[in-house]
Order: structure tokens, then C-alpha cells, then sequence
């Protein structure tokens, strides 16, 4: 009987779980699945990680990770106020995200859209998904109205995370121009008004 396949580093099974993700969607992954793309065994997966949830918290944090590293130089203007109130930086990350959705729609709806929330309350996770308010709430000029903005933030993230999902399935006539038209709108309702809390 040959030897099982053993990984010296296991960031290659992270890899291969995103890449899986990508080319099939979340649904479909299994390690079983995984097992047979790396030439391995389930039982061999397990002597790294616990079980499939562990497997699949490493790929959404690596995911994450990837996705931060993509898009925090261009939030870096609006953070720091060069582009305006911080909060604009909301703005900038709808587009990013509504790019990176087209580009990488399985990849987005495993982050986004997958009922994944346990795995998501693992503190490193927390601290990639939370990392614009984390920058934002630094800035505050009255840090008793923090959970007054956050409380704004979370409902335009909701709000853009819809926009966003719309866009990339073509629904509800959301072009760039209507989805930039409705960002624009639901900055203007829920963050504008606070502009004057978060120094530049």
C-alpha cells in the first residue's frame, strides 16, 4: 500500500480549497473532493485540520486576507482623508467590491453570501471583515456616538452588499451607472450626516 501524501506546508490545501471554491462553488466543496484534487486522502486532510469547517475558516480568512491585500491601497486615500470624509471610503469599497463580484462571483458568495456565520466569528476573521470600521472608529472625534455609526455602517454595508449581489446577477436593472447612482444615495442618507464625527 503507498505511503499517504504528507504536506509540508498547509497552506497548499488552503490554496486548493480556494481554488475548488472557485471553479465549482461552494456548494459542491467536500473533502472528499479535496482529498482527490491534492491526490490525498480525507483521513490525511484531518491529520491537518480537525474536520471540514476548520478547513473551510483557514480558506474564508486566507479569502479574505487576499481580498484585503487587493483593495486596502486603494481605500488608503479616502482613510486618511485625502479624498474627503473617511467615510467615503464606504463609497470606494461598493465599487471595489461590485468589481471583484464580477470577477470573482464564486469567491464573493463564499465570502458574502454563504451561511457561514460561525466561521466568521473567529477573532482573525472578525479583524480582516471589521478592518474599514476598525480605521474609521480610530478617527472619531466623539467616541460615545460609536455605536450610533456603526449602527449606520452596518445598514449601508447591508444595503451595498445587496446592490452589490444584484449587479453581479443582473438583477433589477442595476447597470454601473444605477448601482453608482444608489451607493451615492444611500451614502447621502445614512453616512453623510456624519461626516463631521470622523476627522480626515
Amino acid at each position: 500500500m503507498p505511503r499517504e501524501k504528507a504536506f509540508l506546508d498547509t497552506r497548499v490545501i488552503i490554496d486548493k480549497t480556494i481554488e475548488l471554491i472557485e471553479a465549482e462553488g461552494y456548494e459542491r466543496f467536500s473533502t472528499r473532493r479535496l482529498a482527490a484534487a491534492l491526490g490525498s486522502s480525507v483521513m490525511t486532510l484531518y491529520n491537518y485540520y480537525e474536520n471540514r469547517e476548520a478547513i473551510l475558516r483557514e480558506a474564508l480568512l486566507g479569502c479574505f486576507e487576499n481580498l484585503l491585500a487587493g483593495i486596502e491601497a486603494r481605500l488608503e486615500p479616502y482613510l486618511s482623508g485625502e479624498r474627503g470624509s473617511p467615510l467615503r471610503a464606504y463609497v470606494a469599497l461598493g465599487e471595489l467590491l461590485r468589481a471583484f463580484s464580477l470577477e470573482r462571483p464564486r469567491i464573493y458568495a463564499f465570502l458574502f453570501e454563504a451561511n457561514l456565520v460561525p466561521l466568521r466569528t473567529d477573532p482573525r476573521i472578525a479583524a480582516v471583515y471589521g478592518y474599514t470600521y476598525g480605521r474609521i472608529e480610530a478617527l472619531l472625534r466623539d467616541p460615545a456616538r460609536s455605536g450610533e455609526l456603526h449602527d449606520r455602517i452596518y445598514l449601508f454595508q447591508v444595503l451595498m452588499n445587496s446592490l452589490v449581489k444584484n449587479a453581479a446577477r443582473g438583477r433589477g436593472g442595476i447597470d454601473p451607472a444605477r448601482f453608482e447612482a444608489l451607493l451615492a444615495e444611500a451614502y447621502s442618507a445614512l453616512l453623510a450626516p456624519y461626516e463631521g464625527l470622523v476627522a480626515p
